[in-house]
């Protein structure tokens, strides 16, 4: 779990975060004895690239210099927390900072600015450690909400449900996340043979008249239903809603800003025809095949439906669609896209 989060301009405390939502930092706050003094010592080593990290009896503490502006900022963790997911949120913090002009020489950001800023950290502890009641969130999300009549929210290291919510309640049932786990787990097989992917951002299921959309972001992965002829764009911007990742999802998957990388045909017989660009690795097609059988089964269960496309967004350097449209012939078109 995330603590505290201190940014340190030449002994000076620039912004601080509190887990417990409060704060110690004021105008002119300079860091002084005990822990913060201790912090303020270490800073200065981190700057030179001496020092990255340390363990004290019940923390630990992650440092990261910012060279350009001349900043460290010191992230605390309890010490159990996980070294990978500490990592992974120091790396989104100092992101996030990078897009803020922190005032150095003493000055103090705005207290509106300061506000937004530890909003934005809250959201990514809850992402990366799960620690929220999700299930009032949901509620809170969609009870007033008439075109989302079935949700959930997984917490997908431990493969368990976090939250559901469905309207009326016998909407949900519990083999629902089971039949999406085995269309997570086959995703993930599909992408980490295209390349080496091993995680995606989001998906969009559409069949004619009805769409279902998850977002996965840190530990947390949620799943929406949007009612009939919901939009599919309105059902994702929900689901990234749930896992604290706004996404404005445009209306209209495919757009000028992406090109065509692979174009091939997969056979109801898992044969993989190539038509252009790259061509798959060697066993694709079989995974493919079994994604497919894993999205009629899913999306049947939920809507009675057959699906008719399937589209999900992964990597980020570039960023990589790929798009699944069912066909004639039990024939299904495979395109990947990526980002220009």
């Amino acid at each position: 779990m995330l603590k505290e989060v201190f940014v340190i301009y030449e002994g000076l405390l620039s912004f601080h975060y509190l887990r417990s939502g409060e704060s110690s930092d004021s105008d002119q706050a300079i860091l002084s004895s005990g822990l913060l003094s201790a912090i303020r010592d270490f800073s200065q080593q981190a700057r030179s690239n001496a020092l990255e990290s340390f363990y004290s009896e019940n923390e630990f503490f992650l440092f990261s210099a910012m060279h350009a502006r001349g900043l460290v900022m010191a992230c605390v963790f309890e010490r159990d927390a996980p070294q990978k997911v500490a990592n992974e949120a120091v790396s989104r913090i100092r992101d996030l900072l990078d897009s803020v002009e922190i005032p150095t020489s003493g000055l103090q950001l705005e207290e509106q600015k300061k506000d937004q800023l530890r909003k934005s950290i809250e959201e990514i502890v809850v992402q990366l450690f799960g620690v929220e009641d999700i299930e009032a969130r949901a509620h809170q999300i969609l009870d007033n909400r008439t075109d989302i009549p079935l949700a959930f929210v997984l917490d997908i290291t431990q493969r368990k449900t976090m939250a559901k919510f469905a309207r009326p309640r016998p909407l949900y049932r519990e083999e629902q996340v089971q039949e999406f786990l085995l269309v997570h787990d086959t995703l993930l097989r599909v992408l980490g043979k295209i390349g080496p992917y091993e995680s995606y951002r989001y998906f969009v299921l559409d069949t004619n008249d009805y769409s279902i959309a998850g977002c996965w972001s840190g530990r947390m992965l949620s799943v929406t239903t949007g009612s009939m002829r919901t939009p599919g764009n309105v059902v994702l911007d929900v689901a990234g809603l749930l896992c604290h990742q706004p996404l404005n999802a445009a209306d209209g998957s495919v757009t000028e800003t992406h090109v065509r990388v692979n174009r091939s045909r997969l056979t109801k017989d898992g044969d993989v025809i190539h038509e252009e660009g790259w061509v798959l690795p060697p066993l694709t097609g079989i995974f493919l095949s079994t994604l497919v059988n894993n999205l009629g089964s899913f999306i049947r269960l939920l809507t009675r439906r057959s699906f008719d496309r399937f589209e999900a967004v992964f990597s980020t350097a570039p960023e990589m669609k790929l798009i699944l449209q069912r066909g004639r012939a039990d024939e299904t078109t495979v395109e990947l896209l990526k980002h220009k």
